[in-house]
């Protein structure tokens, strides 16, 4: 037994799977520091942090150290930093390493293509492609995924809001109405500001949030949630192509925001000469605001974006035909972050395997937001 007790233990050691490692590519977004907010089981504490220094990435390291030395479900990240081009210092992934993308959208896409060509699993933030290119890139990058056995996985928290749920089981179980052109069937509305409180504290932005080649307009970005929930609530476990959806309509218009806001809200003396193509009379017209008319499978559904400069986040929505409850959700935003991570994880780990809708109607979604954009400047 001396001999056959260590043998076990090794054994048993031998099988134990080696943690999952994090690198953070560009965590110009405070939702990169989010999916950390909370301690991750099977999870190394070390994380590599590939980013050049400045103010984003001091906000990222000031939110994890926050999290590390709180009193309530203490984190415990030790963050090692790799500054310099990601295309250089991210090297290829030895076993289980993951990536994750929260940050300038303008480089989003060509940096998944990265991560995934150097055998990383990735979780990104949305949007995930704001041009042509950039859907060309994500298009690659999941027929890469496929043949490494890797998952690419977009931050969508909204799935896991307990109304959002309670209208997929409603219409589960209902037919969805189809509305008109006139009259849709879905309504969304989303009011977002630029300056407001996150976690308690006063959100900075980075300038080039207010840069729309760097963000996304209004109906590029938020909209990227509201599509999702449309998909996921009104047809789930369907398959969506381009075939199946049209877009109508769309327009935009832009947010007036002023030097004074501006510098508030990102911490900088001035705008940036890269925003003075949209500086007039010392005012920042931010192309925030939008709506998109579709149609999906014979249902008609208009989404609206808005952006204020400062106040409380709002959404509304309206299903005809819907008559459940909408609970409160017993989680903040924030925390919804956890939920989608430990998700990501599970598919990681080869707890369960991605569905191959999730691939077919993630790029229907990005084609149909670019669409509506091109429509939306007269295109």
């Amino acid at each position: 037994m001396k001999r056959v007790l260590p043998l076990l233990l090794m054994l048993a050691l031998s099988c134990t799977p080696a943690p999952i490692r994090i690198h953070v590519i560009d965590p110009g977004h405070f939702h990169a520091a989010l999916v950390q907010k909370y301690p991750l089981p099977g999870v190394d504490s070390l994380v590599q942090v590939h980013a050049p220094q400045g103010p984003e990435l001091e906000r990222y390291l000031a939110a994890i150290d926050g999290f590390n030395h709180r009193a309530d479900q203490p984190t415990g990240w030790k963050e090692v930093l790799l500054t310099g081009d990601p295309t250089e210092t991210l090297p290829p992934a030895r076993g289980r390493e993951v990536v994750v993308l929260a940050g300038n959208n303008r480089n989003k896409a060509r940096y998944l293509h990265l991560a995934v060509s150097r055998g990383y699993h990735v979780l990104a933030d949305k949007p995930l492609a704001l041009t042509a290119e950039d859907l060309d890139l994500l298009e690659e990058a999941y027929r890469l995924a496929a043949g490494k056995g890797l998952v690419i996985q977009e931050l969508m928290t909204e799935r896991t809001v307990a109304g959002n749920q309670a209208v997929r089981a409603w219409f589960s179980r209902h037919p969805v109405p189809t509305g008109t052109p006139q009259e849709p069937a879905i309504r969304m509305r989303s009011v977002h500001h630029f300056y407001k409180n996150v976690d308690g504290q006063a959100l900075m932005r980075p300038w080039w949030y207010y840069d729309i080649r760097c963000q996304g307009e209004g109906i590029a970005d938020v909209t990227t949630h509201y599509i999702d929930m449309i998909f996921t609530q009104c047809f789930p476990g369907q398959t969506l192509t381009g075939d199946d959806v049209r877009v109508l309509g769309a327009a935009h218009w832009p947010t007036p925001v002023t030097r004074e806001q501006f510098c508030r809200s990102t911490g900088e003396t001035d705008f940036p000469a890269a925003l003075a193509p949209w500086v007039r009379d010392g005012v920042l017209e931010v192309m925030a605001n939008g709506y998109i008319d579709l149609c999906i499978k014979g249902v008609y559904a208009r989404i609206e974006v808005i952006w204020e400069n400062e106040g409380t986040d709002l959404f509304e929505a309206e299903y005809a035909g819907f008559e459940g409850s909408l609970p409160a959700d017993p989680l903040s935003h924030e925390d919804h972050f956890r939920l989608v991570m430990e998700d990501f994880l599970g598919y990681v780990r080869g707890d369960k395997v991605q569905a191959e809708r999730e691939r077919i109607n993630t790029l229907t979604k990005y084609r149909v937001i670019q669409r509506a954009v091109q429509l939306a400047d007269g295109a």
